[in-house]
């Protein structure tokens, strides 16, 4: 499902995204030339001229489905667990064919998934390109629901998380029964009484919400998708 999603991206980027992506790629690849030391000094990087092209994916393709599934971008060095061996022997392929080292490989999941390999959630394996892309060389795991979209929307960024407060309590607000809100026998549906219980659901909600997400989350995906990639 994940690389469905990436391959959906790909396709919605407009021509001229295209054609900047592949004058970005030619700076640097000329910046690369002239910094061949710095280069040696990282982690291999392979060469697009002969990868599927349908595999290699930018920055920005990884970043829209790290936000839709709040999902990390996670580098390979910062792992405390074995990778499957099928990773390996695909890295030694590379490394044949290339005639690299690569060392690092990069994976785009939910990080906690990582903790047990035995029943893992769908994960995407990258390895860097000389280009600044990512090509995708395996992917293992049971599929994310597609509920997760939906439910991953309001942890995307600070703004996602107050338009679902205040979306979810104006919902409630206009679902309750006005016998539900006031005593007032005479009280329309429309009325002074529905705003001011509004407004104080509005206050409730925004305090758990807000309780919560300091006590289990800390973080949008927005500001923490790739936390683990340079640190």
């Amino acid at each position: 499902m994940l690389k469905k999603s990436l391959d959906v991206i790909k396709q919605a980027q407009k021509p001229e995204d295209a054609l900047v992506a592949k004058a970005n790629s030619l700076l640097k690849a000329s910046a690369l030339k002239y910094n061949s030391a710095l280069i040696e000094s990282k982690d291999a990087l392979v060469s697009e001229l002969h990868l599927n092209p349908e595999y290699i994916y930018s920055v920005s393709n990884i970043k829209a489905l790290a936000l839709t599934y709040r999902l990390s971008f996670i580098s390979g060095k910062r792992l405390k667990t074995q990778l499957p061996e099928i990773i390996t022997f695909k890295i030694e392929h590379y490394n044949i064919t290339q005639q690299k080292r690569i060392s690092n490989v990069y994976l785009l999941t939910h990080a906690e998934h990582l903790k047990d390999l035995s029943n893992p959630r769908e994960t995407l394996v990258f390895i860097k390109t000389e280009q600044g892309h990512y090509f995708l060389i395996h992917a293992w795991g049971k599929p994310y629901s597609k509920l997760r979209h939906w439910l991953s929307w309001p942890l995307k960024s600070g703004e996602c998380f107050a338009a679902s407060i205040f979306v979810g309590t104006l919902a409630v607000a206009l679902a309750l029964p006005t016998a539900w809100i006031t005593l007032d026998t005479e009280a329309t549906y429309w009325s002074g009484y529905r705003l001011g219980t509004f407004f104080h659901l509005l206050i409730f909600n925004s305090g758990f919400a807000v309780f919560s997400w300091l006590a289990f989350t800390r973080g949008f995906t927005k500001s923490n998708w790739d936390n683990y990639l340079n640190r």
